[in-house]
């Protein structure tokens, strides 16, 4: 180690947890963070202090250009906590509510941990909004609304792609900070999203609440709020998420697009007229909590919910008018196609939804390789009025094994007036109704009866009295969404989630032998018999969350044996004819006894025999 005197341009202070000096900025004065392990320490405070450091073996260039956006001077009275910003401001202003700001750009730019921007209503168009400096625990960085007003930040992108020489333009980026606060604000029109999230740097404790995100322009994995891989602690609540603008890749719209983030919250917000609602992409095997509860998903052309995450509470929230493009089901969890180790969707639990007047559903899948979507819990969900003919109500749809995949169908309503037969989709091309699915998808308590609804037309629907469904969940309440608790704002709250319950696991090494499970040997020789071993869980249920089911795997073998007769020989004799004919009237059957080669000069008459496999 090095003692140097610091100077927050030159130098890194290294975090004393990790040993990250690449990743550590100052919050404010002796606090510092390290956005690789999230660990705050005490450090030197201001040039001239001497500390313990060490100097970054990083490239220069990456290392300058880290420097460059870690330690930004900042012209702000560190004692004020509220600055303002109105559409007659001037950035050269202090800041105060007498003189404000003009634009949100210098408010990002200029906040330190602990402090709010007010930003007053009028239209400001500002795109790229990046922030200078990270907020701290109980300290973030706020830019909020003032009460009472709509600020509308406007990025007034109406096309995806350049003639104007702007690539992706989103109106807030927010990348490689920690413990910033959007609320209230409207933010609109950015370019393949409204608030990036950790585009290329580790990004953690974002909150985005009670906003409204409208009309970005669409593309690939475009989304109004786009989290990357690298963001942890993501609150996204009490939204108005809505509407998007088409020029390219039209059908490539989502509310919210997250890939591999952990540690997510997704509540109460509202989220409509998009291509999909809630898409989760590229998780790997990581035990981060996301909860998705309490949304109000609604006039979505494709999926209400596209899920490839393991672990996942999906609860409480309220689908209608989804997958207007026929077959695509409200909630559709999946296996992306990747190696099997690196994907996984496993072990999510799917509870108290209502998903009404849909194309379809609750759809599980798994492809012809991975595991996939295995060990699904689906309880106290209510599914009605679904039209697709395909995915109908439920479909558990393995393309390699149905036996081993642990979904569970517990105290579901699952009913359609508009489409009469089974009600699920089961394997490869099975229509069943849920009394007979197969003995590998654990059911019980479910329902098929018409629910009757408060008020359907007005969307509450809340099951009457009377209905079926009501009081008949697993918890003694109504089957689906308590609808009070949906939406921004909700009058009412849910019941806390259960806590999600790891069945992450090894294969056991020792395979046994399935009783009665062997075939007759066949004339060959041979005989096939089954064999099973258990997947052995790595974590026990704990404060109601779902138990691990068993979920043996189960092969089939073949050995060689030795039928009770292997051949049969037959006496056959020549004739005026190329061959002769005898008949085993035990096993009915011919034998043709043919004179061909040496038996052909043999004089008429003359017997032999021929061998033949017994059948």
């Amino acid at each position: 180690m090095d003692e140097v005197t610091f100077d927050p341009k030159l130098a890194f202070i290294e975090c004393p947890k990790c040993d990250s000096a690449f990743h550590v900025e100052r919050i404010k004065g002796a606090q510092w963070f390290c956005n690789c392990c999230a660990h705050e320490f005490e450090g030197p405070q201001s040039s001239g202090e001497t500390g313990t450091t060490r100097r970054s073996s990083a490239p220069r260039g990456k290392l300058l250009a880290a420097v460059a956006a870690l330690f930004v001077a900042v012209s702000v009275d560190a004692s004020a906590q509220v600055f303002h910003v109105t559409v007659t401001g001037s950035d050269t202003n202090p800041g105060t509510q007498a003189a404000p700001w003009r634009t949100v750009a210098k408010a990002a730019q200029t906040l330190i941990a602990g402090q709010t921007a007010v930003v007053h209503g009028g239209t400001y168009a500002e795109h790229l909004i990046r922030f200078a400096n990270s907020g701290a625990q109980g300290q973030p960085i706020t830019i909020q609304a003032a009460p009472g007003e709509t600020p509308i930040i406007d990025a007034g992108f109406t096309t995806s792609f350049p003639p104007d020489g702007v690539g992706v333009a989103p109106v807030f980026s927010i990348d490689n900070r920690h413990h910033i606060t959007l609320d209230g604000l409207t933010i609109r029109r950015g370019r393949t999203a409204n608030v990036l999230i950790a585009d290329d740097w580790p990004t953690t404790d974002i909150t985005i609440q009670n906003c409204t995100l409208e009309d970005f322009t669409t593309g690939d994995n475009a989304a109004s709020i786009y989290v990357n891989t690298n963001a942890a602690r993501i609150v996204i609540r009490d939204n108005v998420i809505r509407g998007r603008q088409g020029d390219l890749r039209a059908n490539v719209a989502n509310g919210i697009i997250l890939f591999n983030a952990g540690d997510v919250t997704i509540a109460n917000n509202e989220i409509a007229n998009l291509v999909q609602g809630i898409s989760y992409k590229h998780s790997i095997d990581r035990t981060d909590r996301v909860v998705v509860e309490n949304n109000r998903i609604h006039d979505i052309t494709d999926y209400g919910m596209l899920w490839s995450k393991k672990d996942a509470i999906i609860r409480n929230n309220l689908f209608y008018r989804t997958g207007l493009t026929p077959g695509h089901p409200a909630i559709l969890v999946f296996q992306e196609a990747a190696p099997c180790g690196s994907l996984v969707s496993s072990g999510n639990q799917i509870l108290h939804n209502t998903i009404v007047d849909v194309s379809a559903g609750i759809t599980v899948t798994r492809s012809t390789a991975c595991a996939g979507a295995i060990n699904t819990l689906i309880r106290d969900n209510l599914v009605f009025d679904y039209t697709n003919g395909e995915h109908r109500g439920l479909g558990v749809m393995p393309y390699r094994d149905l036996t081993n995949n642990g979904t569970r169908l517990e105290y579901n309503l699952i009913a359609s007036s508009k489409l009469a037969g089974a009600q699920a989709f089961v394997g490869a091309s099975s229509y069943v109704t849920l009394p007979n699915l197969p003995a590998s998808i654990a059911q019980v308590g479910n329902l098929t009866t018409f629910p009757v609804f408060v008020n359907a037309a007005a969307r509450d629907y809340t099951l009457a009295a009377g209905s079926p469904g009501k009081g008949a969940a697993s918890d003694g309440t109504d089957m689906g969404s308590m609808i009070c608790a949906v939406g921004p704002h909700a009058s009412c709250s849910a019941p806390p989630p259960p806590v999600p319950v790891d069945c992450a696991g090894t294969w056991g090494a020792t395979w046994t032998r399935n009783a009665d499970s062997d075939s007759a040997c066949s004339p060959t020789g041979t005989r096939t018999f089954t064999e099973s071993r258990l997947f052995t869980v790595s974590r026990t249920p704990a404060n109601g969350g779902a138990a691990c089911p068993a979920s043996p795997e189960t092969r089939t073998v073949t050995e060689n044996c030795a039928p009770p007769v292997q051949s049969v020989t037959y006496t056959c004799w020549v004739t005026g004819t190329p061959s002769s004919y005898v008949s085993d009237g035990d096993i009915r059957r011919t034998i043709r006894c043919d004179t061909n080669g040496p038996v052909t000069s043999l004089p008429t008459g003359t017997t032999f025999t021929v061998t033949v496999p017994r059948k």
